[in-house]
């Protein structure tokens, strides 16, 4: 995940969001960002491989009824949300 990042950031995070079309199917909106420092305001950025990170999200909730879920990352640590 960390393919597509600077050296030396401070944050990035993955967010997939599920929405319900009209039609009945299901599409996930993703977003990538990451800042520099504590102080910067949020940048997007290309992960080599973005596909990956979303099935490991919709693996880990397959049995949940979720809206939005958000990886948050750092090079020392992560944290993993949903609702």
């Amino acid at each position: 995940m960390l393919e597509g990042l600077p050296d030396d950031f401070d944050e990035a995070f993955i967010e997939c969001e599920r929405l319900q079309r009209p039609d009945g199917k299901t599409e996930m909106k993703i977003t990538h960002q990451f800042k520099l420092n504590a102080d910067s305001a949020y940048e997007t950025f290309s992960p080599a491989d973005d596909l990956y990170p979303t099935q490991c999200i919709e693996m880990v909730l397959t049995k949940e009824n979720w809206k939005k879920a958000r990886l948050t990352f750092n090079p020392r640590k992560a944290t993993f949300s949903w609702e």
